[in-house]
């Protein structure tokens, strides 16, 4: 692929993915896309000629970046070597993580899609086992599998909820449910 053929496919790929994290699932069409990418509809259709094309290839983008921001977040939390207050610093790593709508909204997105696309699904449980995987090497010295096991599936339901209007004022904010995540995670091992 030339130079030219890859910046405009990395161009309609960074716009497919700002489409989701902005706009949703719905608005996810090659006219929308095009236009995000600033265009012309022919030029999606040529790399991405059906609809399933675009959704697969924008989950390996999507999945791509957020790995990328994982191992920044990582990176720059502070975590690797250090064992003092090991415990604030999973708890401010975690709740960046799980606060951040577009990251969720676009998971969400891709979820829904793959109920109609089992390449798609496969992508996702992927990126499932990689956030597994990503835990385990953050909590997998202090925690037990399946005790790493449910605090993703919190960390998920916490993303959620972020998507959710009003739901952190009135419940407290992630930052403290994560630390009560950490509670409970402390008392289950």
């Amino acid at each position: 692929m030339s130079d030219e053929q890859h910046s405009a496919r990395d161009m309609i790929l960074s716009a497919a993915v700002r489409v989701l994290q902005d706009e949703g699932p719905t608005k996810l069409t090659q006219t929308r896309v095009a236009k995000v990418a600033g265009l012309r509809q022919g030029h999606l259709t040529y790399y991405f000629p059906r609809k399933s094309d675009l959704w697969i290839a924008t989950a390996e983008r999507a999945h791509d970046e957020m790995e990328a921001q994982f191992a920044t977040l990582l990176s720059t939390s502070g975590l690797e070597g250090s064992k003092t207050d090991l415990r604030p610093k999973l708890i401010a790593l975690l709740t960046e993580l799980v606060s951040n709508q577009q990251r969720s909204r676009v998971l969400l997105s891709l979820m829904l899609q793959a109920q109609e696309e089992e390449e798609l699904m496969e992508l996702c449980r992927m990126n499932a086992s990689r956030s597994r995987e990503f835990l385990v090497a953050v909590l997998g010295a202090h925690y037990a599998p399946s005790i790493v096991e449910v605090a993703l599936t919190a960390l998920w339901g916490m993303g959620m909820r972020e998507l959710i209007a009003g739901v952190s004022e009135q419940h407290g904010s992630t930052h403290q449910l994560v630390g009560e995540l950490f509670n409970l995670l402390d008392s289950a091992s």
